[in-house]
């Protein structure tokens, strides 16, 4: 006599349970990738750097002799390179400052950059009490070889993420002269679409692929893990790469001595430059145009030591056998600082020009243009000076338009 049949059918043995889950184990990580990609699509942040990323670079002697040899690279929430940035930011002044790799200040300790430089001097009691604010903030969000239309497309993608600024300080130029010497001085600059990938760490356009490596999921567990654990990744031989070129540069086949025709540059950069200001007064009360610092004398035994920019290729991809000279790049820089105090003139935005308060040479730089700490010293007082005065400035002129109007006190 048999067993009567179990209601609903048959049990499944616990192998044939084994097999199925393990069937519908890539069915369900793909639908985890699907929804992952979904939700950073959904959110759509942009990340200059990733948040919450953590490096102690530990720099190279040789290549990087006159720096401290340890470098703090601390990133915020926000992708900023700074402090995390306070919760209620309506009685916090919040800067934010863009730029390429002089701003960035890669191989500099995380306090010695001028952004941090001049957070500092703002925080002063009687700076916040002259900014009436319980605190100051000052985002970096420099890129290193970012030209213009790159910032443009940074600020185009960040801005809506910031409730308020107070202020937005853009040191720019450098960038410009050096990847346009690096494509070697084309008469015509294609103003095709900014490849995400060279200006954020983190974005959702992808690409996203199967393998582990271009996961939407493993972006999201890495972001994470540097969120809940804040655990310092080691940088090891930093700054190899400086020495490298420094090598090549040294070596290098041809110096072109001729100055290429600057119009292109020039005029490329008067476009975007006055779109990046426009961006930056459309969020900012206050914009302040930073111009470019660079070594400009001292020519001679310390550049053949201390240089290595201005190739005529690219340094990351080539084996570059041909550079600029110095006085080429000098006088680019020159001609590129001119046109961009006359936009600013022209926009109505503040500008400064910290080299008057800098040493000729190499006594605040540690190559042609990015400063050492003690010009980073320099340089932030400076910046951070110009905000008070804005400040000061804007506070005056709406008193004095109050005051002119005979019903001003009537909320």
């Amino acid at each position: 006599m048999g067993h009567p049949p179990t209601p609903g059918g048959p049990l499944m043995s616990p192998w044939s349970t084994l097999i199925v889950a393990i069937a519908l184990v890539p069915v369900v990580l793909a639908l985890a990738e699907i929804l992952a990609r979904a939700w950073l699509a959904l959110r759509g942040d942009y990340f200059v750097w990733s948040p919450h990323a953590r490096t102690l670079q530990v720099l190279d002697r040789e290549s990087l002799p006159a720096l401290p040899p340890l470098a703090r690279f601390e990133v915020n929430r926000d992708g900023e390179r700074g402090d995390p940035p306070p919760r209620d930011g309506w009685e916090t002044y919040r800067v934010l400052v863009l730029g390429a790799s002089s701003t960035e200040c890669r191989f500099l300790d995380q306090r010695s950059t001028w952004p941090a430089v001049a957070q500092r001097f703002l925080s002063h009691p009687m700076n916040l009490e002259l900014l009436r604010a319980r605190r100051a903030h000052v985002g970096n969000l420099g890129r290193s070889l970012a030209t213009c239309r790159d910032l443009n497309l940074i600020l185009e993608r960040v801005l809506p993420r910031y409730e308020r600024l107070d202020a937005v300080v853009l040191m720019v130029g450098a960038g410009d002269v050096v990847h346009w010497l690096s494509e070697r001085a084309p008469s015509k600059i294609e103003a095709g679409p900014v490849d995400p990938d060279e200006v954020f760490d983190e974005h959702p356009e992808g690409p996203f692929g199967w393998s582990a490596d271009t996961l939407a999921l493993r972006r999201i567990a890495s972001s994470w893990r540097r969120r809940f654990l804040r655990s310092f990744a080691v940088h090891a031989g930093a700054g190899q790469g400086i020495g490298r070129a420094r090598r090549l540069r040294a070596q290098a086949g041809e110096i072109i001595e001729t100055l290429p025709d600057p119009a292109p540059l020039l005029d490329h950069l008067d476009e975007s430059f006055r779109e990046l200001i426009a961006r930056a007064q459309s969020k900012a009360r206050t914009v302040i145009v930073v111009r470019p610092c660079w070594v400009r004398e001292g020519l001679g035994e310390q550049y053949r030591e201390h240089g290595w920019m201005f190739a005529a290729g690219d340094l990351r991809a080539e084996d570059v056998r041909t550079w600029y000279s110095h006085r080429v790049a000098d006088r680019l820089l020159e001609m590129v600082e001119q046109r961009l105090s006359a936009v600013a003139r022209d926009v109505g935005a503040a500008e400064i020009d910290p080299k008057p308060l800098l040493e000729p040479g190499f006594v605040h730089f540690y190559d042609e243009t990015h400063l050492s700490p003690a010009g980073c010293e320099i340089v932030g007082r400076a910046v951070a000076q110009a905000v008070l005065r804005e400040h000061k400035g804007r506070s005056a002129s709406r008193l004095r338009a109050l005051g002119r109007e005979r019903h001003a006190d009537v909320a």
